[in-house]
């Protein structure tokens, strides 16, 4: 297939790139430059700003992955320079967009943010609001040929937040709560997870995330529970932790029943450590001993 993404230099997106390649795809990558512009030297890149530049785009796509937009009106945009040259469209999406984490089991007909501001800047707070926005934009313009995959946390190489690369490092204070559940999706799943859909022309929206299981589990594998609990974690806390309240506990307690029975695999948690810790070191960056939760 010739392939559209739209980013594909950074994360999901470079994973994504390099999943179609491995199965022989064609990926055309449509980037600003800014980062990873001497990767996939095989692929075709064109090198713009998919707010002033989609002119650039030039030709047609057996299927489109989008990785990149955060506001509808990028979505918008990008479907009305697309019109006609595009035979399936992928959106990769969040599970932020769910309304209510008070309860585990949320499926992709669980509540959605209801949010109507278009124009907000992205934070933390619009975040998942406008990608509910995008998301319905999506439908609007590819229907019956869209996929919308909502991963949670991902975990691995190339990752810019170092959520999971902290507990992968195993170092630093424990929270308190170690029985608070805890999922995340290798960027190599989900980006071969991504592929599988466009192969089998899947539609629909599907929530890509792992098994539930425990911070205690993850510490353990990574080694970390030779430190001792945070018992004070009022000025910070490790990344993915909820605190001592369980109203946020469905965050990360996502059913992803139906992306596994559509093929969703995962590789074992021990790889995943190890691969992340390799690519840390093989960056050269410092030992994390702070994160944002």
């Amino acid at each position: 297939m010739k392939v559209l993404v739209m980013g594909g230099t950074r994360f999901v997106g470079r994973h994504i790139v390099e999943a179609l390649l491995a199965k022989g795809h064609e990926p055309t990558l449509f980037h600003r430059g800014q980062s990873g512009a001497d990767l996939f030297p095989e692929a075709a890149h064109v090198i713009g700003d998919r707010n002033t530049d989609l002119d650039k785009l030039d030709g047609e796509w057996d299927a489109l992955v989008d990785v990149s937009a955060y506001r509808p009106g990028e979505v918008t945009s990008l479907a009305a320079s697309l019109e006609g040259r595009i035979g399936q469209a992928l959106f990769i999406s969040t599970i932020s967009v769910y309304r209510d984490f008070s309860l585990p089991g949320i499926t992709e007909e669980s509540p959605r943010i209801e949010w109507h501001d278009a124009d907000a800047e992205v934070s933390r707070e619009s975040y998942g609001g406008l990608k509910v926005m995008c998301e319905d934009e999506f439908l609007k313009a590819w229907g019956q040929t869209a996929c919308i995959l909502r991963p949670g946390i991902v975990a691995g190489p190339y990752d810019p937040t170092d959520r999971f690369t902290w507990w992968a490092l195993g170092e630093g204070p424990l929270p308190s709560r170690l029985d608070q559940p805890v999922q995340w999706i290798d960027g190599r799943d989900l980006a071969e997870f991504c592929v599988l859909c466009l192969e089998a022309s899947q539609m629909g929206a599907l929530n890509v995330v792992g098994e539930p299981t425990t911070l205690e589990a993850l510490a353990n594998a990574s080694g970390a529970l030779g430190a001792q609990p945070q018992e004070d974690a009022s000025e910070w806390s490790p990344p993915m932790t909820l605190g001592a309240e369980k109203e946020r506990d469905g965050l990360f307690q996502v059913d992803a029943s139906r992306a596994r029975a559509a093929g969703l695999s995962h590789r074992p948690l021990a790889q995943t450590i190890a691969d992340t810790r390799a690519w840390h070191a093989e960056c050269g960056a410092p030992a994390l001993t702070t994160a944002a939760p």
